[in-house]
């Protein structure tokens, strides 16, 4: 296993709950950028369409013997937020549905669905896994924007067809029309 100062990013999880529940969560056609087990009972996954954060043990919260794997596609992360300490640090992501932890005491941290947990040596790994996360975040709200000019301009050409073919009048088109544009 390679020490977290390494080039690169992907590294095998520890044979046992954490990368067993890795195997049941991960896509056969879902390659891993990221996957890192920075603390005790705690494993961080990036792949190339979503972030996975999957937690073992009492500590984490999931039972002695229990396992949580919680995934975050990219379109659904609104932030992501890296704090270091003096031991470790922790890194949080935002998205709808999930608590964000404000007293940032580690007890919560390390219990907290959306958050994981870093011994101090992982401190630069973690930065860079953030950055990787924040590119793939905007990278994934471009694209939904591109999609979402493509659906107006879709309705719009269904429109226009339907002024073409008598369906609509040229005063029912501008009204569509502009309830359509309206939106944006």
């Amino acid at each position: 296993m390679t020490s977290p100062g390494d080039k690169g990013l992907v590294r095998r999880l520890p044979p046992g709950k954490l990368q067993s529940a890795l195997q049941e969560n991960l896509q056969s056609d879902e390659p891993m950028e990221v996957c890192l087990n920075p603390a005790a009972g705690q494993a961080i996954v990036v792949t190339d369409r979503r972030m996975i954060i999957i937690k073992a043990g009492n500590v984490s919260g999931s039972g002695f013997f229990g396992v949580r794997a919680k995934s975050f596609p990219f379109s659904q992360i609104t932030s992501v937020d890296v704090r270091m300490g003096m031991l470790g640090g922790h890194l949080q992501v935002s998205a709808a549905g999930t608590m964000e932890v404000k007293d940032r005491e580690f007890m919560d941290m390390a219990t907290a669905e959306n958050a994981v947990t870093f011994t101090s040596d992982y401190k630069a790994v973690m930065k860079e896994v953030a950055d990787l996360i924040r590119s793939k975040v905007l990278a994934a709200q471009k694209t939904s924007s591109v999609s979402a000019v493509r659906d107006i301009a879709s309705q719009l050409a269904d429109l226009q067809h339907l002024r073409e073919q008598g369906a609509l009048t040229d005063e029912e088109f501008a009204q569509a029309k502009a309830k359509l544009l309206g939106g944006r």
